[in-house]
């Protein structure tokens, strides 16, 4: 069997794609986030965090995600969230990262996207990085909307 010049070309050039991307598959998932690329130091972003909390201390707060990875395309562990309270009449847009209770979990906060509204009204949230969708939450649940990353060094 006879090969062309044309195909012995793209040959090499699908080994070296390979070889690259295997590569890249390396980096553990926190290393390929936003956070992981940023030169600020925790201390000088949560500085002007708390600045930002100081402006409207009742109505914001600051958030740290737990090492989920649930939400690796958007932050990390190492990013800081920035949270503006949501009241019971506040509207929820389709795609706003929220911050939701959930009753099944003692004492803790998830922050995941808003996708829809289920037929018995209940709110549906996913994590941008699972691959199903968390079990629907009552609208009472919904505590805050993320308005902003901060994205640190780690250290």
């Amino acid at each position: 069997m006879r090969f062309s010049i044309l195909q012995k070309v793209l040959a090499v050039l699908f080994c070296l794609c390979l070889v690259f991307s295997c590569s890249k598959m390396t980096q553990t998932a926190e290393q390929a986030t936003p956070a992981a690329r940023s030169d600020y130091s925790i201390a000088a972003t949560m500085k002007d965090a708390q600045a930002w909390v100081a402006a409207d201390p009742i109505k914001r707060k600051i958030g740290t995600p737990a090492a989920t990875g649930s939400m690796l395309r958007v932050f990390d562990s190492k990013s800081i969230l920035l949270l503006e309270k949501i009241g019971p009449t506040d509207v929820l847009n389709l795609g706003d990262i929220i911050g939701y209770s959930n009753p099944d979990l003692v004492s803790t906060d998830i922050s995941h996207r808003f996708i829809r509204i289920d037929p018995n009204g209940m709110l549906v949230f996913k994590g941008d990085s699972n691959s199903s969708e968390d079990p629907p939450v009552v609208r009472k649940a919904v505590q805050w909307r993320i308005v902003g990353i901060l994205y640190t060094s780690g250290n």
